[in-house]
């Protein structure tokens, strides 16, 4: 009963401070990195995270309360935290990583089919499966060559596309994802994969394929703390490999003078804190925010 009334207690207190809020309200204040000058607060409000919900219910509609998903990113930067409050929001199950070093051996402890990363865990796993691909040899090797080979074949040239593969394909692929590659994935944990976006910098086109080819969904973003993380990822399907997506639900961009990604949309920072000359700057006149990023 204590428990109980204890439970009410704190149920009363959050739906008061929830009566109290407001959508403009700000949510949470995030430093960018400094790399190109003095670090700034970038101040993101209730409304801006709700957009980018939204936003990534629509673009992946499959995603919900049977997806289990990992976290070893720092929650102080906005690609994790956008992603954590995403993964909350669609009832998965969320289990934190507190020591970066340990992740790979987290990964084998919880299998999970979605985690957000940055390319050069990507990297580390490549690496790692082509050291166990040396290692083999004979039929062994041979049927590991000929299974990357059809997967390629079937997951580049025809699912990612959204194209049915040709039955002969179809039946091959099918007998060496069982036969090898989830042997493959499962020597790293992802056997159960289902989505693993990565952004912060470009991850090699050759890297991206092997491993699509493995059967590991890797979904190319691009995105800043000061639009709430995801301006653009890889749409499933239909994505052009070498690019960094398309555009997501409730943003626009255009490219303004020397190419620079300019972005619009609900999702944009408010202010930088205490630094209106830097807010001013970061804006056009017609209200466009500025990334100083060049895209074609």
């Amino acid at each position: 009963f204590l428990a109980m009334g204890k439970n009410r207690q704190h149920q009363a207190e959050v739906d008061k401070r929830t009566a109290e809020s407001d959508t403009e309200d700000i949510m949470n204040i995030l430093y960018t990195s400094g790399t190109t000058g003095e670090s700034k607060g970038v101040m993101l409000s209730h409304a801006g995270y709700e957009a980018v919900m939204d936003a990534h219910i629509d673009r992946f509609p499959s995603f919900n309360e049977n997806d289990v998903v990992i976290n070893f990113l720092p929650f102080t930067h906005v690609f994790e935290r956008a992603w954590s409050c995403w993964c909350l929001c669609v009832g998965a199950e969320l289990n934190i990583n507190l020591r970066p070093q340990d992740i790979q051996m987290t990964i084998k402890e919880v299998r999970p089919t979605a985690m957000c990363s940055v390319p050069r865990f990507w990297e580390k796993v490549y690496t790692g499966i082509n050291e166990k691909l040396a290692e083999m040899k004979g039929i062994k090797k041979a049927m590991v060559t000929r299974a990357l080979k059809v997967s390629r074949r079937r997951n580049l040239d025809y699912a990612r596309i959204g194209q049915k593969a040709p039955w002969w394909l179809e039946t091959q692929y099918k007998f060496f994802e069982k036969k090898v590659l989830k042997t493959l994935q499962k020597a790293v944990g992802l056997e159960n994969g289902v989505l693993f976006p990565t952004a912060g910098a470009p991850l090699s086109v050759n890297i991206t394929e092997f491993l699509h080819s493995c059967g590991i969904n890797i979904v190319i973003g691009y995105g800043l703390s000061e639009t709430c993380a995801t301006v653009t990822c890889y749409p499933q399907p239909g994505f052009e490999l070498n690019s960094a997506g398309t555009v997501m639900p409730r943003v626009q961009i255009r490219l303004g003078e020397n190419n620079e990604i300019q972005v619009k949309g609900p999702t944009i920072l408010r202010e930088y804190y205490n630094k209106p000359k830097e807010t001013a700057e970061a804006f056009t006149e017609d209200g466009w925010f500025r990334t100083g990023d060049a895209g074609v």
